[in-house]
């Protein structure tokens, strides 16, 4: 792909490789076939930097379209076609970035289901991840939600109540905060030695099982906290019935239990409604 770069004019030689190599990997039966393209770009800038680029494509579908001919004496109205100018279901820009490390590079699928390995960025572009601020920012802010919401509870007997607590001062440290620091979330957020603990190994099982490298100090990204800040949202779900929004003092808000209605309930205090 480098000689790409220096020489736009052997891309008809890459395209055929890559073709090759792309129709390889559309032998399993769950990846469509289509059509592949590959272009040259100049003067592209990413993060304030001159740059060249070469975009990938993979079409899979085409949307219908009319074409009409008319003459002095007949209009014809034809169905074809055509590749859609929409965002791209597989798609790939490689920036002439980065060299020493592998190249920089913005990819999309929107054809391979969520929990599924993508072919396009997994097997054929072999991608991964920049590990900078940003990355670690995503992954600090997914292992805090998921121990908060699900190991959390379980292991300390923690109700919803207290789980949303600890949701919100989580999303407030990533929002109010500059710089992450391991052990001053862990201490903010946890007020006992044995939940903070717990986080800690959570953490090293999460970065085990993901094969991610965590930094225990870095600048939080504000792009990852607007992208990711909604598993921080706190609802309390009541069967079918009423959803409360919890944004904070957990102090006005009890549950408890009616012998009488044989049903647990929240009590609440406010002081404006609107």
């Amino acid at each position: 792909m480098y000689g790409g770069f220096q020489n736009p004019e052997s891309l008809t030689d890459h395209a055929a490789n890559l073709a090759q190599m792309l129709y390889a990997h559309c032998e399993n039966p769950k990846v469509q076939g289509g059509e592949f393209f590959l272009a040259h770009f100049e003067d592209l800038m990413l993060q304030g930097e001159p740059t060249t680029a070469i975009g990938l494509w993979k079409v899979e579908n085409k949307d219908p379209f009319f074409k009409t001919e008319r003459s002095a004496e007949s209009f014809v109205l034809n169905i074809m076609e055509g590749i859609p100018t929409g965002k791209p279901q597989v798609a790939a820009v490689i920036f002439n970035l980065d060299e020493g490390e592998g190249f920089r590079i913005c990819a999309v699928d929107t054809v391979t289901k969520k929990d599924e390995r993508s072919f396009w960025k997994d097997e054929f572009l072999r991608l991964r991840p920049i590990e900078d601020n940003y990355f670690n920012t995503r992954h600090h802010i997914s292992l805090a939600s998921e121990f908060i919401s699900q190991k959390a509870p379980f292991k300390f007997g923690l109700d919803r109540t207290e789980t949303i607590d600890m949701l919100n001062r989580s999303g407030e440290y990533f929002k109010e905060n500059d710089l992450f620091e391991v052990d001053d979330f862990t201490q903010k957020l946890f007020p006992e030695a044995e939940q903070q603990e717990a986080f800690r190994e959570f953490r090293e099982q999460y970065a085990t099982a993901y094969a991610v490298p965590l930094e225990d100090k870095f600048d939080i990204s504000d792009q990852a906290v607007k992208r990711d800040f909604k598993v921080f949202k706190s609802i309390l779900k009541l069967d079918k019935n009423f959803h409360i929004y919890v944004h904070g003092r957990r102090d006005l808000i009890e549950r408890s239990f009616d012998d009488e209605k044989g049903k647990k309930y929240y009590k609440v205090w406010f002081e404006n409604e609107e």
